[in-house]
C-alpha cells in the first residue's frame, strides 16, 4: 500500500522531507511524498491528491490549517512538527491527531504512520489489486473511473493509473458488493 504524505513547510525547513523519506526508505513503506511551501495552494493539491498523513511545521498557523484541511478531507492524520516543547497541547488537542518534536523520533512517526492506516481502514472503502508484482490499495473516494482495455482495465486515479488484469464483469462484481 503506497501511504500519500504531505509536508506543509511553510518555514521551508529542507530537513523535514529529507528525514522523512529516509525514515520510509529505510522501514521499507511505499511512500509518496510531497511538499507544499505555500498554503494558498492546498485546494489545488487536494484536487489531485489524498493525503493520508500530512505534517504541519508551523505552531503559528497549525490550528487555521488543520480545520481547512478538514473541510476538504475528513481521514488524514494531520501532524504538528515543532521545537516547542513547552508548546499548549490541549489548545491543539481537537485539531491534530499528533504533535511529534524535533530532532524527529523514529518511535513517534511509527505511532502516526499505524494511527494513520488504521484510521484509513476504518473509514474508507479501499480497491485492491495487483500491479507490477505489488499489492495497491486505493481508496475508492480516490478513482475517477475505470476504461476497459483489450487485455485488463485501466484504472485513473488521483494516486495515479495503472492497468491491471482483470475481466469488466468481475470488477462490476467487486464494485457492487461494497
Amino acid at each position: 500500500m503506497e501511504l500519500s504524505v504531505l509536508i506543509i513547510n511553510t518555514n521551508r525547513n529542507p530537513q523535514i522531507k529529507k528525514n522523512l523519506e529516509r525514515f520510509f526508505t529505510l522501514n521499507e513503506l511505499d511512500s509518496r511524498v510531497e511538499e507544499l511551501m505555500d498554503v494558498d495552494e492546498l485546494e489545488q493539491l487536494y484536487a489531485r491528491l489524498t493525503p493520508d498523513l500530512v505534517f504541519i511545521d508551523d505552531d503559528q498557523i497549525a490550528i487555521a490549517l488543520s480545520d481547512k484541511i478538514r473541510s476538504l478531507e475528513q481521514n488524514s492524520t494531520i501532524v504538528l512538527i515543532t521545537d516547542n516543547k513547552d508548546i499548549n497541547k490541549d489548545a491543539y488537542l481537537n485539531h491534530l491527531d499528533g504533535i511529534i518534536y524535533r530532532p524527529l523520533e523514529e518511535e513517534a512517526i511509527n505511532t502516526l504512520v499505524n494511527t494513520s492506516i488504521e484510521k484509513m481502514k476504518k473509514t474508507l472503502k479501499l480497491y485492491m489489486f495487483k500491479y507490477e508484482g505489488k499489492m495497491v490499495i486505493v481508496p475508492y473516494k480516490d478513482i475517477f473511473y475505470f476504461k476497459k482495455q483489450i487485455t485488463g482495465i485501466k484504472m485513473f486515479s488521483k494516486r495515479g493509473q495503472f492497468i491491471f488484469k482483470e475481466s469488466f464483469r468481475n470488477l462490476e462484481e467487486t464494485l457492487d458488493r461494497s
